[in-house]
């Protein structure tokens, strides 16, 4: 029997969808094995398989709405535009949330669907972990106190790299000056 919760901490939104492309001849054509397929994939993520093997309490399948999306094309040349064939693509979508479960446990169930999900079905799992109080004041702390640091770091290492160039150049003068003292002398 599935681990069904009622609604504490949620933890992820694991949701997943298909798509079903058709030519609308007569609108006789259904989308029942799309439908299916969907179906079949949030049974096997939420029923009694894999979430309640690893005991992740899940909701029910909730059924977002279906996206419908229609366009027209040629069929062929400029001239023949009076001979247009029309197509739809119909999104169906299902979301399941998980509830008071342990993050390894549901990293470990995400996983586990994401490797073995149904052929022409897309997941997408939205994790939320909880942070304490104040967590945001104390990591800015932290980045403003490090990029000070650095700030100073950088400024030494330009003044030493400046005292450097100094040295290099008094240096490279008196070399000059030495070499034109030995060939005035030598003249």
């Amino acid at each position: 029997m599935p681990c069904r919760a009622s609604a504490c901490e949620c933890l992820p939104d694991i949701s997943s969808r298909s798509c079903w492309s058709s030519k609308l001849l007569d609108g006789l054509e259904d989308n029942c094995g799309v439908a299916a397929l969907l179906s079949d994939a949030t049974h096997f993520a939420t029923g009694s398989h894999a979430a309640s093997a690893l005991g992740v309490p899940l909701s029910k399948p909730v059924h977002l709405p279906t996206q419908r999306r229609l366009w027209t094309v040629l069929r062929g040349p400029f001239v023949h535009k009076k001979s247009q064939e029309n197509f739809e693509r119909r999104t169906h979508k299902r979301v399941v949330k998980a509830w008071d479960a342990h993050p390894d446990a549901v990293d470990m169930l995400v996983q586990y669907l994401e490797k073995h999900i149904a052929p022409g079905v897309g997941m997408r799992a939205v994790k939320w972990h909880r942070a304490p109080v104040g967590v945001g004041q104390k990591t800015m702390e932290s980045v403003l106190g490090h990029m000070r640091v650095d700030e100073q770091v950088r400024a030494e290492k330009v003044k030493a790299l400046g005292e450097q160039i100094v040295q290099q150049e008094l240096a490279a003068a008196a070399e000059a000056a030495a070499k034109e003292g030995v060939v005035q002398k030598s003249s």
